[in-house]
C-alpha cells in the first residue's frame, strides 16, 4: 500500500473566508443555485465558522448556520461541533480529518433531523462539499459545492 504525504487540511484549521457555490437538490432532485460565503474564526477555546447560504428560486431563500467547534488538538483527528440552525433547531456533529477528507455526521437535538456532509481537498485554496440532510428515512435536500478560499 502506497504511502500518501499527509494533507495539511487549510478549511476549518485556519481562520478565512470561503466562497460557496454550486447547487442544492431537494427531494425530487429539483436543482437550485446556491451561493454564499463561509467565515472561519479561531478563538483560544473555540472555533467559530458562520455560514450563509442563498439559494436561488426556493421557499426558503437563504439558509444560516453558526457553528461552535471544539478546536482540533494537535495530531488529533476529530472535533465536535453544535450549530444553531433556524429552520432545524439545535444540530450537534463531529468533523473527522481522514487523508484528504474532512468528513461530518450529525443529527438535530430532538434527533428528527440527520445527515452527513464531506469535503475533498482540491488545493490549499479550494475544496468540494458534498452532503445530504434527512428527516427519517426521507432526503430534503442534498447539495454539492465549491469552496474557493477569499481571503
Amino acid at each position: 500500500m502506497e504511502n500518501k504525504p499527509e494533507i495539511q487540511h487549510t478549511f476549518l484549521l485556519t481562520p478565512g473566508t470561503w466562497s460557496v457555490k454550486g447547487l442544492y437538490f431537494d427531494e425530487t432532485e429539483k436543482s437550485v443555485t446556491a451561493s454564499g460565503e463561509i467565515i472561519i474564526k479561531h478563538e483560544d477555546e473555540n472555533w467559530v465558522t458562520e455560514q450563509t447560504i442563498k439559494l436561488t428560486e426556493s421557499p426558503e431563500p437563504k439558509l444560516t448556520n453558526t457553528y461552535n467547534i471544539t478546536p482540533i488538538k494537535e495530531n488529533g483527528k476529530v472535533a465536535k461541533w453544535k450549530a444553531g440552525n433556524e429552520l432545524l433547531g439545535q444540530l450537534i456533529g463531529s468533523y473527522m480529518l481522514q487523508e484528504e477528507y474532512i468528513i461530518s455526521l450529525f443529527e438535530t437535538e430532538d434527533k428528527k433531523y440527520s445527515g452527513t456532509e464531506y469535503f475533498i481537498y482540491v488545493d490549499d485554496e479550494r475544496y468540494r462539499n458534498r452532503g445530504v440532510l434527512f428527516e427519517g428515512d426521507k432526503k430534503l435536500f442534498s447539495w454539492t459545492v465549491e469552496l474557493v478560499k477569499v481571503n
